[in-house]
């Protein structure tokens, strides 16, 4: 068996040295970086086992990339977070975020030495348990049996089967990634990676390297195009992309060839693009925050993602598929949902989409004390929902934006949710947000919120 592969996160040169030096005493192969740039290079460059994250560095803070790799599904082997300052807080948000286990400094080496080695297991039998679930659990086609969910799937397979870029257009938590993985599994690239690139975590400082890779001696550190070469390439939310990435990305697609760093040898584009956004991003066009010549690159091929309010015949159907999954792979206590429960869900207008639906479920088989969840259950917790309102919200990182944008983002939310509580009527709506009718229209047109003709 080859010796685990552990790197070591820390800013300070000496702390680097010395666990270097302990852990290779003890048969481990090390790899020192000294900041988050450094830290992702080596991620990306070779298989981990295991991460040994100081919190306080120069240029990106340990919680901050740790958070990045998850996010971006790149977490795959276990963190232990290092800090001389460590808060409760900050030990409760790596954990949160996926850490094994917090170890303060000053830094004992046994018990240095146990965590590595506890977590070492702890990550070999998540392997195992990842391996067992790839082969018990193939991949199958997105959930519902409504006349919607079989048209998109239709359309999906449709366009699988051509060249050109794709783009998913639909709501956030709407299952876009899904679909995603489904097209290139009836694609012809379905033998070769799909990879899957959170745009919101590419920073302009180094997302070159991390798109085309970098020559390191005489090596390549490859970049998400070469590792998706003959592949499937998903751009992850092209609403977060910034103005450099734009561009890096523009100049591939019109010459068809990317250059890594440190390298005189350019490579030609071998991918298929999939794209997902939201479906304002005609309106960051129009802003002047997105690139129309990159939109038309990547728009070739639309698919229409619907939310979930739109077929709510489904729910039913996706509530058993997620209290399968998550018994069958997080191990929590398989849980029945009465009809009336089912029902009470099925009429729930989901802002979240699928992604809320799937949170409920968890949270249902986690906390519940009974084996039946009831429609009082159920109305229990769109109580809590109710109150939580405005969470989601708060939760855009509004402070990020501009007063004008921060404004229109909230009112866009808050009027579609307020909406679709309404059934759809203006008036009600009207009389419910306390806005005369006519200046109500007015706002919802500016907006861009569609509401039905006959109202």
């Amino acid at each position: 068996m080859s010796a685990a592969h552990i790197l070591v996160v820390d800013d300070e040169s000496d702390i680097r040295g010395m666990v270097r030096d302990i852990l290779e005493d003890e048969g481990y192969r090390v790899t020192v970086a000294e900041d988050a740039a450094a830290a992702r290079r080596a991620h990306d460059a070779e298989e981990i086992d295991l991460i040994l994250l100081d919190i306080w560095m120069p240029d990106v803070d340990g919680i901050t990339l740790l958070r990045d790799w998850s996010r971006s599904g790149q977490l795959d082997c276990p963190v232990v977070i290092m800090s001389g300052h460590g808060t409760v807080d900050t030990a409760v948000e790596a954990t949160r975020l996926g850490a094994h286990e917090f170890l303060e400094k000053p830094l004992s080496m046994a018990k240095l030495l146990q965590i590595v080695g506890e977590a070492l297991e702890s990550g070999r039998e998540e392997r195992e348990r990842r391996k067992a679930r790839s082969i018990l659990s193939p991949l199958v086609e997105p959930v519902g049996k409504s006349p919607l969910m079989r048209q998109v799937r239709d359309r999906v397979k449709k366009v699988a089967d051509e060249g050109s870029p794709v783009l998913l257009l639909g709501e956030a938590g709407t299952g876009r990634e899904t679909l995603a993985r489904f097209l290139h599994s009836e694609s012809p690239q379905r033998e070769a990676r799909f990879v899957n690139v959170i745009l919101s975590s590419l920073r302009d400082e180094d997302a070159e390297s991390q798109l085309f890779g970098r020559h390191a001696g005489d090596s390549l550190e490859p970049g998400f195009l070469e590792k998706a070469r003959g592949g499937t390439l998903f751009l992850n939310e092209l609403g977060d992309m910034s103005e450099k990435v734009q561009r890096l990305l523009m100049s591939v697609l019109e010459s068809r060839r990317f250059t890594p760093l440190g390298s005189e040898q350019s490579e030609a584009l071998d991918v298929r693009l999939v794209a997902s956004a939201p479906p304002t991003i005609a309106r960051l066009v129009e802003a002047g925050r997105f690139r129309q010549d990159l939109l038309n690159q990547l728009d070739v091929l639309p698919v229409q993602v619907p939310p979930l309010r739109q077929y709510r015949e489904d729910v039913p159907d996706l509530i058993r598929y997620y209290v399968d999954v998550l018994v069958d792979q997080e191990g929590l206590p398989f849980r029945r949902f009465s009809v009336g429960a089912q029902n009470r869900l099925r009429n729930y207008p989901w802002p979240g989409n699928i992604r809320e639906l799937k949170n409920m479920v968890h949270r249902f088989l986690a906390l519940s004390d009974r084996e039946d969840i009831s429609l009082e259950d159920v109305e229990a917790e769109l109580r809590r929902e109710s109150e939580r309102e405005v969470e989601p919200l708060v939760k855009q990182d509004l402070l990020g934006l501009s007063l004008r944008d921060a404004r229109e983002r909230f009112e866009r939310a808050y009027l579609e949710q307020q909406l679709e509580l309404c059934g759809g009527r203006v008036g009600k709506l009207a009389e419910r947000v306390g806005l005369e009718r006519t200046h109500l229209y007015r706002k919802l047109k500016a907006l861009g919120i569609e509401i039905q003709k006959n109202q």
